[in-house]
């Protein structure tokens, strides 16, 4: 059972021109003696996946409803089944989106998120 929501199957996600990136997970110190220290900051693994949303006015609205309203603002992660994968992945909002108004009338919305594995 999905305890977050999941994103709406009604909307348009990434589908080209996206990044898809390991988060850097190493934390370096300098101790007061000795050469310096590396050490993984944690066993869990995400990535961070960016890319843009093309929306018309009615999927913009609705985008921003689940975004503001599902999501809290982006506080509430939330599951989508990926192209990279078929399996359901946990996704978190890692910048709020930002949109963009094209000639065309159509939006551009940038996104940022952190798939949790």
């Amino acid at each position: 059972m999905l305890r977050y929501p999941v994103y709406p199957e009604y909307l348009p996600f990434i589908k080209t021109g996206w990044t898809l990136k390991p988060q850097n997970n190493v934390l370096s110190f300098k101790p007061d003696r000795g050469p310096n220290k590396k050490r993984r900051l944690t066993s869990a693994k995400s990535k961070i996946l960016t890319g843009e949303l093309l929306l018309d006015s009615k999927e913009l609205d609705k985008f921003l409803k689940f975004y503001e309203e599902e999501l809290k603002d982006g506080s509430i992660n939330f599951f989508k089944r990926l192209f990279t994968t078929s399996d359901w992945e946990e996704l978190s909002f890692l910048k709020a989106p930002v949109i963009k108004q094209n000639e065309d009338l159509s939006y551009s919305v940038s996104i940022e998120l952190e798939v949790l594995t």
